[in-house]
């Protein structure tokens, strides 16, 4: 009876194990090393006077993912870093209105306008929080990027500046003149101006294929598309990209004229779009 019982422990022990074995199996840790290389671009808001060109965006890339075995697919989580190069521009036709006031407290309407061209530069780190599946090579995720840009640098070019003076008190329009304000040649092409440090929230999806090299590696392609949902950058400034300022000197009735970061001034809000394609290499621990 006794021997009977202990044969019985046994194989509760033995099926155990077994199960144990198999459940370990069916856990995959992989690891995904690779480029990804595509281009950008930006939705603007109905009405908004300037538009996005399609810029390029490429990234270097280390993800985790993990799988747990249900039936023939695996089913888990992804995660990684993400250090990645984006260039963005921007073009506009924008024309402005606004009221100064000079010394003799007459009002002056000023109508501003310009062509702007805005190209950006921007170096980012990417955090993935992904929904993954995998299944017969085929590998989807589904999730978001939590992305922080650590240096933005651009400049913006001027061309065909207008700058119109109304004064009601004499019914007297004047145009890029002394009197109205001129802008200098140093003027026309200047830096943009971002902060040093935004952060932004992409939802995006993958979807490829994965060869398998051997049990333990293997070579993949993804296409992928992110789309902006939220960011850190301030809203629309809403101060003239050309700006004059009123005439305080009876001595020296010339105004100065300062011109602001375009895209700061037109834009209130936009939608980044990032699409492309992945190349990378993969292994399970």
């Amino acid at each position: 009876m006794k021997t009977s019982f202990y044969k019985y422990i046994l194989l509760i022990l033995a099926a155990c194990s077994v199960q144990v074995g198999l459940s370990q199996s069916d856990n995959a840790h992989v690891l995904r090393i690779g480029l990804a290389g595509g281009g950008v671009f930006n939705l603007m808001p109905t009405g908004c006077e300037m538009t996005s060109k399609i810029g390029g965006s490429g990234a270097l890339e280390l993800d985790y993912a993990y799988y747990k075995s249900l039936n023939t697919v695996g089913v888990g989580l992804r995660t990684g870093l993400g250090i990645g190069y984006v260039n963005s521009q921007y073009h506009a036709e924008f024309s402005q209105q606004y009221t100064n006031t000079d010394y003799l407290n007459n009002d002056i309407n000023y109508t501003t306008s310009a062509v702007v061209d805005i190209t950006q530069h921007q170096l980012h780190a990417t955090i993935p929080l992904m929904f993954a599946l995998r299944a017969d090579g085929l590998v989807w995720n589904i999730g978001l990027n939590l992305q922080a840009a650590f240096f933005q640098q651009g400049n913006q070019q001027l061309s065909n500046p207008l700058i119109e003076a109304y004064y009601p008190a004499y019914d007297v329009v004047v145009s890029n003149e002394l009197i109205t304000g001129k802008l200098q040649e140093d003027q026309l092409l200047m830096p943009t101006q971002r902060p040093p440090l935004s952060f932004s929230c992409l939802v995006g999806t993958e979807i490829g294929y994965e060869h398998s090299i051997n049990s333990k590696t293997g070579i993949g392609v993804m296409a992928y598309v992110n789309v902006g949902v939220w960011s850190s950058l301030p809203e629309s400034t809403h101060t003239p990209v050309i700006q004059v300022d009123p005439i305080s000197d009876s001595k020296h009735p010339v105004p100065a004229v300062s011109v602001n970061d375009a895209y700061c001034s037109l834009v209130n809000s936009s939608t980044p779009l990032q699409f492309g394609v992945k190349l990378y290499y993969a292994f399970t621990l």
